[in-house]
């Protein structure tokens, strides 16, 4: 039996491990064609980004049909060819910087760059566009809590997953953001749910619950800092005041939080607080 049989057999199934098991045994391709072929050492981390959103894509295309061919003939195949076109793309990074700025500047048309940062983070927290950790790994990685970007390495042991397995929400949510720019789908003008607990896909007595079971004061305050002295609205970024080292301690929070939400049992969480409606984080 192929190496990948069992894993291809379960992401079929929808197991999300299997799914991401297979990204990861495949990862080499792209760095194994992006050396050769010559390309702009500048331009090597978006070239590598790009690379594994196709590996992703093409994975996800090769286990929702039958193939007669071994997934790693399917993938090489499939990898050689399109890494040139990449690279290729990547030659005129001049007009593709120009092409980035004129969508950027015709989604935020007579908008100062503080209303677009906004708009990007109420769509981020506030819609289903993204899982609960594409929504952190976004706000983390671009900065927007106290201008902070965090390393790959501290956010995966924040998260508590494997740095590739993070690399991958990373270009994985990017990707959705860049599409969503592009299609205009963020809109200027719309409500977004800003809460922690929707921002958690569970109730409000639920999180309240964990938060005062699971957390101690400084954990809290940290909460309070980011979400305000309710949790019911992500705070402006001028009032959320970090010092450095908290701005990772915050995502340890969040990270801690998720784990405890993930494995509550459900029944028996909504039988305690006496609820007759209330969900954990599907996702």
């Amino acid at each position: 039996m192929n190496k990948d049989s069992l894993l291809i057999s379960k992401a079929k199934k929808g197991d999300k491990k299997a799914f991401n098991q297979l990204v990861n045994n495949n990862l080499y391709l792209i760095n194994y064609y992006l050396e050769t072929n010559n390309y702009n050492e500048n331009n090597k981390d978006d070239i590598i980004q790009d690379g594994y959103l196709l590996l992703i894509e093409y994975i996800t295309n090769y286990i929702k049909k039958e193939n007669e061919e071994y997934l790693s003939t399917y993938l090489h195949k499939r990898i050689k060819e399109k890494m040139k076109s990449i690279i290729k793309k990547y030659d005129y990074n001049d007009d593709v910087q120009e092409y980035n700025n004129h969508f950027i500047f015709d989604f935020v048309e007579a908008t100062e760059q503080k209303e677009l940062v906004e708009i990007l983070i109420k769509f981020i927290i506030g819609t289903d566009t993204f899982t609960f950790m594409q929504k952190n790994t976004l706000l983390a990685k671009l900065g927007f809590i106290e201008n902070r970007v965090l390393t790959n390495e501290e956010l995966a042991s924040a998260f508590n997953c494997s740095n590739t397995n993070f690399y991958i929400k990373y270009i994985d949510s990017i990707g959705k953001l860049r599409k969503a720019i592009v299609s205009k789908k963020i809109e200027k003008d719309k409500v977004y749910h800003m809460d922690l607990f929707s921002y958690f896909n569970t109730s409000k007595e639920i999180l309240i619950d964990v938060i005062k079971k699971n957390l101690n004061e400084k954990e809290i305050f940290l909460l309070k800092l980011v979400w305000g002295e309710d949790f019911s609205c992500f705070n402006k970024l001028e009032d959320i005041i970090l010092i450095e080292e908290d701005a990772l301690a915050y995502y340890k929070v969040i990270g801690k939080l998720y784990n405890i939400i993930i494995n509550l049992d459900l029944k028996e969480e909504n039988f305690n607080l006496d609820l007759g409606y209330g969900y954990a984080l599907r996702r």
